[in-house]
C-alpha cells in the first residue's frame, strides 16, 4: 500500500499574510480527496470565513502531509479557535433542522 501524502490544512490569515494553521487533516492517500474536503469546508466557511476570528480569513486547503514534520508549514500551529468550533456546530445544527444532510 503507498503512503499518503495529501492532507488539509485549515488557516487562519490576516492581511499580511501571517497567520496559523488551525487544524490539519489526513493523511489522504489521494489528492483529488483532499482536494475535495478542502473544497467542502471552504463551502462551509463561505460568507463566515471573515467574521469566525477577527482579523482573520479563514479557509482550507489541500497540502502536502508530513507524519513525522508536525510544523512543515511555515505558520505556527495553533489550537483550534472554540469560536471556529462553535461556527461549524451552528451551521450543522442550522443544516439539520433545515432536513439537508
Amino acid at each position: 500500500m503507498a503512503l499518503a501524502h495529501y492532507g488539509v490544512h485549515v488557516e487562519a490569515c490576516r492581511s499580511d499574510n501571517t497567520g496559523y494553521t488551525l487544524l490539519r487533516l489526513g493523511p489522504y492517500c489521494q489528492t483529488w480527496l483532499a482536494s475535495r474536503d478542502a473544497d467542502r469546508l471552504n463551502t462551509e466557511l463561505e460568507g463566515w470565513a471573515t467574521t469566525v476570528i477577527p482579523g482573520f480569513t479563514v479557509t482550507a486547503k489541500d497540502a502536502p502531509f508530513h507524519v513525522s514534520e508536525p510544523r512543515a508549514t511555515p505558520t505556527r500551529t495553533a489550537p483550534t479557535s472554540p469560536r471556529l468550533r462553535k461556527a461549524f456546530r451552528s451551521r450543522e445544527q442550522l443544516r439539520l433542522r433545515r432536513g439537508k444532510h
